[in-house]
């Protein structure tokens, strides 16, 4: 699974590729983001999502982290708010997996 390379296309039409570089599903698992389509590309050269995983009684409880890789000083602000955004979504997703039949 390392090394592996996935194409993504979201349902806004916008492109990404999906790299892992950490392939261990009962712990943990990192992807690397990058050769985004336009506007992003001009804003970040890469994003890193790293998932870990820790087994408990009552379940797993997944914790969810990203990096975020401007391109230049000048795009960090411009990330920064993106950012923002980003969190709301991952914390929406997070929640829908946690309610999901098991």
């Amino acid at each position: 699974m390392i090394g592996s390379r996935i194409r993504v296309q979201n349902t806004d039409g916008s492109t990404h590729v999906e790299e892992i570089y950490t392939w261990n599903p009962q712990k943990a698992i990192g992807i690397k983001l990058c050769d985004f389509s336009p506007p992003l590309n001009k804003l970040a050269s890469h994003f890193l999502e790293d998932w870990q995983f820790e087994e408990r009684t009552d379940g797993t409880q997944v914790r969810r982290a990203f990096q975020l890789f401007p391109r230049s000083a000048f795009t960090r602000p411009f990330l920064w708010i993106i950012s923002l955004f980003f969190r709301k979504a991952i914390a929406h997703h997070l929640r829908e997996m946690a309610n999901s039949p098991r």
